[in-house]
């Protein structure tokens, strides 16, 4: 199962795909955080939580996109071939199906890691910023439930119909662009979370809004996880039976 899963992890990572949706992401990453970072979010400096939150926000629903493309080849005609192939080895659909899935994330986080890893640079040469741990809570925050919710259910449109995928992808779009600040059950990119929160807290010992997440927040974070894992869930079962 080990081999199987470097070997769909190598199938990702080194495709041409890959390596472009690689780039675009440096260039976007380093375009977001000199025109839109830099200038801080919600009046706060710009190694801020809050600001750092902000770049999350507008590199999110592009990563999400990439999560999507991933997850579109898990239904095409070519993967029925490969699997036909994988499933000749004494391994079964289920724990195949499950080594797909974790590849695809595994090709998603280091998507997401080169984003982080291009504001680390950021930061340290504009800033001389280097307490990145600060930024630990703000990522865990916005990008994981995201990403559960997002592919779970990716992977349950996906098994109704590959072209519901691609239906999907406007709509993250849409979604993107749209900021719901009066309830962070919809607002599911967080964006009024990020860039209108700051403005109603008081202020920190360290001159900038504190970082308070509320109650409400967290709760619609946990809604999403479990959307996205009914997906999993569910995709995962059709599959088996």
């Amino acid at each position: 199962m080990n081999k199987i899963f470097k070997y769909e992890l190598k199938r990702l990572v080194f495709s041409k795909f890959f390596m472009v949706v690689s780039a675009i992401t440096i260039l976007f990453s380093f375009y977001t955080l000199n025109t839109k970072i830099i200038k801080g979010v919600g009046f706060t400096a710009p190694f801020s939580k809050w600001s750092y939150s902000g770049f999350l926000c507008e590199v999110q629903p592009f990563l999400l996109l990439i999560l999507i493309f991933f997850t579109t080849m898990l239904f095409t005609k070519n993967e029925d071939l490969v699997k036909e192939i994988t499933l000749a080895t004494p391994i079964s659909y289920t724990k195949y199906f499950a080594v797909k899935i974790l590849s695809i994330s595994a090709a998603y986080f280091l998507i997401a890691a080169i984003s982080i890893l291009i504001s680390m640079i950021f930061y340290v040469m504009t800033f001389q910023f280097t307490n990145f741990v600060y930024f630990i809570l703000p990522t865990l925050l916005i990008l994981l439930p995201n990403f559960v919710f997002v592919f779970g259910i990716s992977l349950y449109l996906g098994n109704k119909k590959l072209t519901w995928l691609y239906i999907l992808i406007p709509i993250i779009l849409i979604l993107s662009f749209l900021n719901f600040n009066t309830s962070p059950f919809l607002d599911i990119f967080t964006k009024g979370f990020v860039w209108h929160t700051p403005c109603t807290l008081p202020i920190g010992a360290d001159g900038d809004a504190i970082f308070k997440v509320s109650v409400s927040f967290i709760l619609s974070r946990i809604f999403l996880i479990a959307l996205g894992l009914l997906g999993f869930v569910y995709t995962v079962k059709v599959t088996n039976d």
